[in-house]
This record gives structure tokens, sequence and C-alpha cells, in this order.
């Protein structure tokens, strides 16, 4: 019956959005402006269903969305439904910043892998000291303190650029900024192990960019 009454829903949306765009296509730009503007609302409901977590994103994701139907809009063939159409160009855009995330992740990777290899061909008594080191206990707080004029001026810089994922965008300052003071932090540090690395260097980064996705829909928001 749930099901039934979905695709009831479905096809209730389909074909006053459908109407309206085809109308919109033969230069009836009223109508168009009309297909514009239900869409908008039905592609913000079908995000918020998906990024309950990511609240912040979804009106800047709806005009992403809407840009890229504009665009392609050319492209449509009527033989298909609409609304699947547009759902997947929804779901690409969603799932862009998630790729932009994991391209993030991967060096960080590198170095997890590298050090996991370090621990594995290290005798088992040598192992514990290797991701310890000899100043474990203030490295985090320290690359943290080094970065912080680093984010002020990461974030000013991003802002120019008009980001449309400000919590990514700002993540993605703060992690610069603490790049930036783990370089800085490296040069007079001796403990220069992978393991030690991997997991002191990577944890004093994540600090600020932890704080840059909070700070980022805050501060970046044209």
């Amino acid at each position: 019956m749930d099901r039934i009454d979905q695709q009831a829903r479905a096809q209730a949306t389909e074909q006053p959005l459908r109407q309206l765009f085809m109308q919109g296509l033969k230069r009836d730009n009223a109508a168009y402006h009309a297909f514009l503007k239900d869409l908008s609302a039905h592609v913000r409901a079908f995000l918020r269903r998906r990024l309950q977590w990511w609240p912040d994103d979804v009106e800047d994701l709806v005009q992403e969305t809407l840009l890229a139907i504009h665009g392609q809009r050319h492209t449509y063939s009527p033989a298909r439904p609409l609304t699947a159409w547009v759902h997947a160009i929804a779901r690409y855009k969603r799932m862009r910043p998630r790729y932009a995330v994991l391209g993030l992740a991967l060096p960080v990777a590198a170095v997890w892998l590298l050090a996991l290899l370090k621990l594995f061909a290290a005798p088992p008594g040598e192992r514990v000291p290797l991701i310890f080191g000899n100043a474990w206990q203030e490295f985090p707080q320290a690359i943290a303190v080094v970065s912080i004029p680093a984010p002020a001026a990461a974030l000013w810089a991003v802002r120019g650029l008009a980001p449309t994922h400000l919590a990514l965008a700002g993540a993605a300052a703060g992690l610069f900024a603490g790049a930036t003071g783990a370089l800085a932090y490296a040069l007079h540090c001796p403990e220069l192990e992978a393991p030690f690395l991997a997991v002191w260097y990577v944890l004093g980064m994540l600090i600020p960019t932890a704080v840059g996705s909070v700070l980022g829909p805050r501060l970046l928001r044209s």
C-alpha cells in the first residue's frame, strides 16, 4: 500500500512539472519560471531527506542542481521521466563533495599504510616507542597552536572563491592551516618515524580541520 501511495505521489509530481518544463522548452517564459519555482521545492525536499546530517549543504545543492538542469535542459529526452532525470542530477551534485573528501583522505591513508608496514617490520618491543616517541603529549596541541595564523588567511582566500559547500570548504581551509603548522613544526621536531607521523601529525592537523568545518558555514556565506 505504501508503495502504491509513493507511486501515486510521484506521478502527481511528474505530470505538472513535465508539462511546465515542456512548455518552457517551447520558449514559454512564464511556464519555465513556474517550473523552476516548483522544481526548487521538489529538489529541496528530495535533498533534505538524504542530507539530514548536512542541513547547511541543502540550499547550496538546490541552487547547483537548478543551474545544472537549466544548462542541460536541451539534453533531456521526452521518453524519460522528468523526475528521474532531475534526481540523477541531484544525486551527482550530492555525491561530488564526498569525492572531494575522498581525495583529501587518500594522502592520510597512504601515511597510515606506511606506518603499518613500519610497525609490522619492527620487533614487538619497539612498536610502542615508534608510535609515541618522546613528545606525543604536546604534539597535537603544538601543531594546532602553530597553525593558528593560517586559518584566517585561508578562510579569507576561500571566501573569495565563492564556495558552495561551506562546511567542506571550511574544513579544507582548516586542513591547509593544519598542514602548514605541521610543516613548520616538523622543521624543528626530531620525531620523524612513520607511525608517529601517522598518529600525532594527523591528529594535530585534524584539530584545525574540525574548527574550519564548524566556522565555514558561519564565515564563508556571502
